[in-house]
């Protein structure tokens, strides 16, 4: 049983309480037998991301989520505004060192 799947399980659990559903109704509402939901529900299912996006369709809800990341320029990290702003305000104090 993967760490993963037993998370992933949980939060599909937790989504079916918020629904008021059931396992079955789960099923149901995706066209599986009860027993294969149980099994995804057990931790013991290896998601594939195809399978994930058809239970958050029926859900109608996330049940996983990609941190957003800024992708580096040139090789260095993008700043926050905030950072360039300080950077900017120090350089402006202090001025350029030579």
């Amino acid at each position: 049983m993967s760490a993963h799947s037993f998370a992933i399980a949980v939060r599909i659990g937790d989504a079916l309480l918020r629904k008021g559903w059931s396992k079955t109704d789960l099923a149901n509402a995706m066209g599986k037998k009860a027993a294969e939901i149980s099994k995804w529900m057990s931790g013991q299912h290896n998601f594939t991301i195809e399978t994930i996006a058809k239970i958050e369709a029926v859900l109608g809800e996330d049940i996983i989520s990609v941190k957003k990341y800024r992708k580096p320029v040139n090789g260095y990290a993008q700043m926050s505004a905030d950072k360039r702003k300080y950077l900017s305000d120090t350089k402006e104090k202090y001025g350029k060192k030579k």
